[in-house]
């Protein structure tokens, strides 16, 4: 049964099998907070921004254990470390 809005803010309802047609006031239902009142991509693009968060976030801790290593090693063995053959 399809439905469609009017810009009176009434829903009209078509049966087909009846050949009958309804209408009915829109409700007023509040949206979920956060959801933007959109749908779609605004959650496709919320998922891309998480993952460009993860992947920088991922990419200076890996930065940072690497530097760290690499102290730790020049401090115990007072030399560079093997970083060409690793």
């Amino acid at each position: 049964m399809p439905r469609k809005g009017n810009s009176n803010g009434h829903v009209v309802s078509a049966d087909a099998e009846h050949g009958k047609m309804s209408v009915a006031a829109k409700s007023n239902k509040r949206r979920a907070r956060g959801s933007g009142g959109t749908k779609g991509s605004p959650d496709a693009v919320k998922k891309l921004l998480w993952a460009g968060v993860v992947s920088g976030s991922m990419a200076v801790g890996t930065i940072a254990a690497r530097r760290a290593s690499a102290e730790i090693w020049r401090g115990i063995f007072h030399e560079d470390p093997p970083t060409k053959d690793v």
